[in-house]
């Protein structure tokens, strides 16, 4: 299957993790500017996700939080 130039994903945190490497392989693998939306996911946990995908190549360009929630917006670099 084709590579994606955009990923939204709204689900839990050990789904990302478990899935991250798949997901950073589908997002136009080397090219730079493949956009990554991850939401839904719980304040706490974000940290661990965010880093996941920052060793997969991804830099976050936004976050937002709301309550307990956080989203944030990475594009591969």
């Amino acid at each position: 299957a084709a590579p994606f130039d955009v990923v939204a994903a709204n689900i839990e945190a050990p789904v990302l993790l478990a899935a991250a490497d798949r997901l950073a392989e589908r997002l136009c693998a080397p090219r730079p500017g493949a956009a990554l939306l991850l939401a839904g996911l719980l304040d706490r946990q974000y940290p661990e996700v965010r880093a996941a995908f920052q060793r997969r190549g991804f830099a976050e360009r936004a976050r937002l939080t709301l309550d307990d929630w956080t989203s944030g917006l990475f594009e591969r670099v």
